[in-house]
């Protein structure tokens, strides 16, 4: 029972109070990190969103070269109306003319003119539409849908 005693003495451990204060540390600096992690991930989604909005632009002017005209166009002509191409989509892509008139409703739009729309859905919901048009301007209107906020360039955080 001695030795037992004198083993017990020698062992090194934790208490319960240490190990609760670590987990403790360790919580704090999760709830500091994962709203930051969050906010970068939306960043990401979003820059990702721009480049495939650039890519399509650049097939519409390919497009139109070919066929002289927008006329009849359909964003399955060029891409897909859903980014990114796989997994859970997080934008909606729309193709319109600058008036915001599609091209194959026969409404008679700008057939000069073109207008991509990415709108957030799911986790992006919240983030604000991206728009490209025919004269490279950019927008970006933070946590608003198009044309009811202020523009912003695609480079704002």
């Amino acid at each position: 029972m001695k030795k037992f005693k004198e083993d017990l003495r020698r062992v090194k451990g934790f208490t319960l109070i240490e190990l609760m204060i670590v987990v403790a540390i360790i919580a704090i600096l999760a709830a500091i990190a994962y709203p930051s992690y969050q906010q970068y991930v939306k960043r990401t989604k979003r820059v990702e969103a721009q480049a495939y909005l650039v890519e399509l632009a650049h097939k519409l002017e390919s497009y139109k070269l070919v066929n002289k005209s927008f006329s009849g166009l359909e964003i399955s002509d060029i891409g897909s109306a859903a980014f990114p191409l796989t997994g859970t989509p997080t934008y909606t892509i729309e193709l319109t003319d600058r008036n915001n008139v599609s091209f194959i409703t026969g409404a008679s739009p700008n057939e000069q003119t073109w207008l991509l729309k990415a709108i957030p859905t799911g986790s992006q919901a919240d983030d604000g539409d991206l728009t490209l048009n025919n004269t490279e301007e950019k927008c970006w209107y933070k946590n608003a849908a198009y044309a009811t906020g202020p523009c912003y360039s695609w480079t704002d955080k």
